[in-house]
């Protein structure tokens, strides 16, 4: 813009100047040797003056721009991860440590939680095993401006925690930072019962338990195996030195049954609220009622229409499983 106007008004000066020396030449508009020459100088005078305005203007242009419009510097702030969460968004993190003897129930107790709600997070938990001794763990609350607690962490062993949304109700069970999964592979030998095939394993308790939890609680076999090789793929957690630190969840299963080969793989998707196993062709794997609803419990009473009531001497139908 400012270098059409300053060509304008240039082109416009030099006419004008060409058309005076025209006027005043004698001989009916020719310009005379002296007029041509006050002519061209004019000209060239002009032409530099156009040069210099233009670069005034788009210099002080420029510079008036940087001045008054220059953006401000845009600030990057990278939030502080705890827990999967962000700690700008609390106004208060509180670290606490779970005392002796304490479980996550006790934990979550000691927040100031009623007791129906830390209930229905024990049933929401994937694993019991989570609700273990947890002495010396840390616990961390996040409280918001008003004081109320909106989550609560709690660390369950070296490569684990879980988180609990206050608000919606949820339970998460997370590894922790740098922590990475390998999967390993191990073949064991199943003679109908699932302690018998531990024992003969060469696993730590960690692992045994875990194990034996996926096959119980989950139950990937079929009641109709009795005997036979049973393939498990199981999850390793390292550090990011690679040390061990435990273990991750059983992920699948294989065993044969009446000449057929039987996969059960562990599917989740927090978004379909889906968790638990499933055959190749989708259909889920499960059974009305577990063998052991308790761990390490037994059934000592089970549902039976002839039993014989161990106090009054008779018969009579137990319609219940203890």
């Amino acid at each position: 813009m400012v270098l059409r106007y300053s060509f304008a008004v240039t082109a416009w000066l030099t006419s004008m100047v060409q058309l005076f020396a025209a006027l005043c030449s004698p001989n009916q508009f020719r310009l005379t040797p002296s007029l041509r020459w006050v002519s061209s100088v004019a000209t060239r005078g002009l032409l530099a003056v156009f040069v210099l305005a233009t670069v005034f203007f788009s210099t002080s242009f420029r510079f008036g721009e940087s001045r008054h419009q220059q953006l401000g510097a845009l600030t990057l702030v990278v939030p502080t991860m705890t827990y999967g969460l962000e700690a700008e968004r609390f106004a208060e993190i509180e670290e606490d440590y779970a005392g002796e003897g304490e479980d996550m129930n006790d934990v979550l107790l000691r927040t100031g939680l009623n007791r129906v709600f830390v209930d229905r997070m024990a049933r929401l938990t994937e694993n019991k095993a989570y609700w273990i001794d947890l002495e010396g763990r840390p616990t961390t609350l996040f409280r918001d401006a008003d004081g109320e607690v909106q989550y609560v962490a709690q660390e369950v062993n070296d490569h684990e925690y879980v988180r609990v949304d206050i608000a919606r109700g949820e339970v998460e069970v997370a590894d922790q930072d740098g922590v990475q999964a390998e999967f390993e592979t191990v073949a064991l030998f199943y003679d109908g019962d699932i302690d018998s095939m531990l024992v003969h394993a060469s696993f730590d308790e960690e692992l045994m338990e875990r194990v034996r939890r996926g096959l119980e609680s989950d139950t990937p076999l079929d009641p109709a195996f009795e005997t036979g090789i049973v393939r498990l793929i199981y999850s390793e957690k390292h550090d990011e030195q690679g040390q061990l630190l435990g273990y991750g969840n059983v992920e699948a299963v294989r065993y044969r049954l009446d000449g057929e080969e039987q996969t059960a793989i562990r599917f989740s998707d927090d978004r379909l609220a889906v968790e638990g196993f499933f055959k190749p062709d989708g259909s889920p794997v499960q059974r009305t009622w577990l063998t052991n609803p308790v761990p390490g419990s037994r059934l000592s009473s089970p549902y039976n229409l002839r039993r014989r009531h161990p106090v009054l001497k008779r018969v009579k139908p137990h319609f219940g499983t203890d």
